[in-house]
């Protein structure tokens, strides 16, 4: 029925489909005009200005955010959009806390706080909160990353990489996620032999993470160790999707710089008929171009 909500959510998702922005906009709008204050369709209307001037898309959080009952994750996109200009840093912070008083936990507030504090300046403070954020989370990898590289900026490398350690020991035989970050900051401070240790070490943790293993295979592969690298991605056959498989594959003979490596290097491809259909999927974009 034309005017319902089924009808209206379907037109958004073609119109979604099809990138029309404007009747994107139509729906969303007809959409908040039954369900008003509804926080995920006026976060998709924000998306639907990534075009508009920063002064238009502030002037449209300003006035949802006006509400009494507005979500805290709109006060974090007014403060985003405010913190860009240094006069209005202070009304971006206030903004914040109103949304950290609101959600006190809430990793995404704590990273724009941190990204804010950043710019101001206050680089010590801005680290404290990317730890905070990264720690509430548990397994939200880029945080950690976020953080550390903080860390690097401040000159509190040792005790990032001590609790990036701690962490691999503590969880590491629960989740691939520690073991592939130390080894990712360890890689960054050019330390690649204990990234290596600290990958072959997780593995023996979770022999059957095929995940863990392909990401391995593919970090060995950036580290020159090649010869590991293949034998890596042949343990993880049968233990991941093969399309997984075959993209970490097109990783490794890019890193090598021999897109024809993909094909000679002692790492076979199985089902060698299955891999035009799957080309697509499994090679980087810009291969294809």
């Amino acid at each position: 029925m034309a005017g319902s909500r089924n009808y209206l959510e379907a037109r958004l998702d073609l119109a979604a489909y099809d990138t029309n922005n404007e009747e994107q906009i139509r729906c969303l709008d007809h959409l908040l005009e039954l369900f008003p204050n509804n926080p995920a369709r006026l976060l998709r209307r924000l998306s639907c200005l990534r075009d508009a001037t920063r002064e238009e898309r502030i002037e449209f959080l300003e006035k949802i955010c006006a509400n009494k009952n507005a979500d805290p994750a709109l006060f974090v996109e007014l403060a985003r959009n405010l913190m860009a200009d240094a006069p209005q840093q202070a009304s971006a912070e206030w903004w914040l806390r109103r949304a950290l008083r609101w959600r006190p936990v809430d990793s995404s507030v704590m990273i724009a706080l941190a990204e804010l504090r950043w710019l101001r300046g206050r680089f010590d403070e801005a680290t404290e909160l990317y730890r905070f954020a990264a720690t509430v989370e548990g397994y939200r990898e880029p945080l950690y990353q976020s953080w550390f590289a903080a860390c690097r900026q401040v000159r509190q490398m040792d005790t990032a990489l001590a609790q990036l350690e701690d962490r691999f020991r503590r969880f590491g035989g629960r989740s691939a996620q520690p073991a592939l970050t130390l080894a990712w900051a360890l890689r960054e401070i050019e330390q690649p032999e204990k990234a290596r240790s600290i990958l072959s070490e997780a593995i023996q943790l979770r022999p059957d993470d095929g995940y863990l293993i392909i990401r391995a295979a593919s970090l060995n592969a950036r580290l020159g160790a090649r010869e590991q690298a293949d034998t890596l991605l042949n343990q993880a056959k049968g233990k991941v999707r093969d399309n997984d498989w075959l993209r970490t594959a097109a990783e490794i003979a890019e890193v090598r710089l021999m897109p024809r490596a993909i094909c000679n290097s002692p790492v076979k491809f199985w089902h060698w008929n299955r891999w035009p259909w799957m080309l697509t999927v499994a090679l980087p974009g810009h291969w294809l171009n």
